[in-house]
C-alpha cells in the first residue's frame, strides 16, 4: 500500500520538473492536494532542504537535488566505462563529447568531455 503524504510530497516534487518556481496558490492548483496538506508538506520539504523559498515568495527545488543528483551520477557504472573511450574520441574529433541516456521518454545527460574551441 502507498503512503499517501509520501505521494502527494513526490507529486508536489514533480511539478518542478516543468516548472522552475511555484507559488504556494500554483502549486495548489496544479496538484489538486487541499491547501492545508500543501502547506503541512511544503514546510516539511523545506525544513528537509527539498525546497527552499524565495524572498518572491515562490518556491524552487533546494540545492540537496544537485547533491543527489551527482551521488547518480557520480555512481553509474556506464560513466566509467565509457569515459576513457569519451577522451580518446575528444582527442581525435577535437569535439564536445556527451555521454547520454535514455530514461522513459527523456535524454538525460550523464558525462562530458569539453571541446577545445569556443562556440
Amino acid at each position: 500500500m502507498k503512503n499517501k503524504t509520501v505521494v502527494r510530497s513526490m507529486d508536489i516534487l514533480n511539478l518542478f520538473i516543468d516548472h522552475a518556481a511555484l507559488t504556494f496558490q500554483e502549486i495548489i492548483e496544479l496538484s489538486n492536494i487541499p491547501k492545508t496538506s500543501v502547506y503541512r508538506m511544503l514546510i516539511s520539504l523545506e525544513e528537509m532542504g527539498f525546497v527552499v523559498k524565495g524572498n518572491d515568495t515562490k518556491y524552487r527545488l533546494g540545492l540537496l537535488f544537485l547533491t543527489f543528483g551527482n551521488l547518480v551520477s557520480s555512481r553509474l557504472d556506464i560513466r566509467q566505462l565509457a569515459f576513457p573511450i569519451m577522451q580518446d574520441l575528444h582527442k581525435e574529433l577535437k569535439e564536445a563529447i556527451n555521454l547520454i541516456v535514455r530514461e522513459g521518454d527523456e535524454a538525460i545527460y550523464i558525462e562530458k568531455v569539453d571541446n577545445y574551441q569556443k562556440v
